[in-house]
């Protein structure tokens, strides 16, 4: 009786409370990006090439067209290259604590001899 009658009391202060609008919109505008983020960063065509349009104009288009393979091809390799630098961190990071383990269990087996 005692604990409803306090939840009660509780949920009523909630209610009360001078919550603006505005804080529930900024809360949900971004759980919204976070989401249009996550679903543009997980799709498969990240880094690919865009949809062709079809809308060839002859010896233009074709330039631009060339500018854009080099420019999604350089973002690819950038991308390769930033995930190879990270993998080679993670290594080094797993072979340092390996190495500190392995000392610490050394100066263990000293001190128990």
């Amino acid at each position: 009786m005692l604990l409803a009658s306090v939840v009660v009391c509780q949920v009523e202060r909630l209610l009360c409370m001078p919550i603006s609008f505005a804080v529930f919109a900024f809360l949900f505008m971004a759980c919204a990006m976070e989401v249009v983020l996550l679903k543009t960063t997980t799709s498969d065509p990240v880094f690919g090439r865009p949809p062709d349009d079809g809308d060839g104009d002859g010896d233009e288009a074709g330039d631009d067209e060339s500018e854009e393979q080099i420019y999604y091809e350089n973002l690819g390799n950038n991308y390769e290259h930033w995930a190879r630098r990270r993998m080679r961190f993670h290594q080094r990071q797993q072979q340092h604590q390996q190495q500190q383990q392995q000392q610490q269990q050394q100066q263990q087996q000293q001190l128990i001899i």
